[in-house]
């Protein structure tokens, strides 16, 4: 019996990637011959059903090898733990915590791996970031400016930093005075005809593009809340001025 479908599965189970066919193929294998070594891991929440943590992969390849792992129920019948979930647990810290030890990524899936982290919680600072995915903080802020640049995730005013504190997103030197309506008005405009004439003058290009982005990132999109997907989708309609009003018509 198939686990997909039956186990709700946590984002953070999906933080890192699949094993590729020929890993799934030597891992089922061993599994057949030696057991299940390292028990999977559920997450229960304080009102809610236990949600796959982590053990993703040892899943697919217990499946694989055609062992039992799921009764009529939907519960898992194969060796497991289930953390109650407290107040302060990070799913993310844990999953990373678990796996990155004995993963070998390579440069993209690191970032894909921080990538993950920032669309969960844009508001947790580059530090506290680089601190869970074991990363520098210079490569966390650069994959931010990836995706802020992509309208996947917002530019926030504050961020969490590594004690929990709220600090500004950026610290400037010197105070500078409040910009007036009017002139925010202008600089709006401003910002919305230069996006807007790219978009006419490289229309072919830049629409292909925007079409196809969210195909390419499907596998990262989905991994988002519904709610964060909308405010995506709604990032893109904006960005192309397009208003419910059109979409109604």
């Amino acid at each position: 019996m198939r686990w997909r479908g039956r186990i709700p599965t946590l984002t953070a189970a999906r933080l890192f990637p699949a094993l590729s066919p020929d890993e799934l193929r030597e891992l089922s294998a061993d599994i057949a011959q030696h057991g299940l070594r390292s028990p999977v891991t559920l997450l229960k929440p304080v009102d809610g059903s236990p949600q796959l943590l982590d053990g993703r992969n040892r899943l697919d390849a217990v499946e694989l090898a055609g062992l039992p792992m799921v009764d009529a129920d939907g519960n898992l019948i194969i060796e497991h733990v289930v953390i109650e979930e407290t107040s302060g647990f990070d799913p993310f810290a844990f999953v990373v915590s678990a796996n990155l030890h004995r993963r070998h990524l390579t440069r993209e899936q690191k970032r894909e791996v921080i990538a993950t982290l920032l669309c969960d919680q844009p508001s947790r600072s580059d530090h506290a970031t680089a601190q869970i995915a074991k990363a520098d903080h210079h490569t966390v802020a650069s994959v931010r400016s990836e995706l802020e640049g992509r309208w996947e995730i917002p530019h926030v005013a504050e961020r969490v930093d590594t004690r929990g504190r709220s600090q500004p997103a950026t610290k400037s030197t010197r105070s500078s005075a409040p910009v007036s309506a009017n002139e925010a008005e202008r600089l709006r405009r401003q910002a919305v005809l230069g996006f807007t004439t790219v978009l006419h003058e490289q229309a072919p290009q830049t629409l292909e593009v925007l079409v196809k982005l969210p195909g390419n990132e499907r596998r990262q999109i989905v991994t988002l809340p519904l709610e964060k997907r909308v405010a995506l989708a709604r990032g893109y309609l904006r960005a192309l001025g397009v208003a419910p009003d059109d979409l109604q018509a």
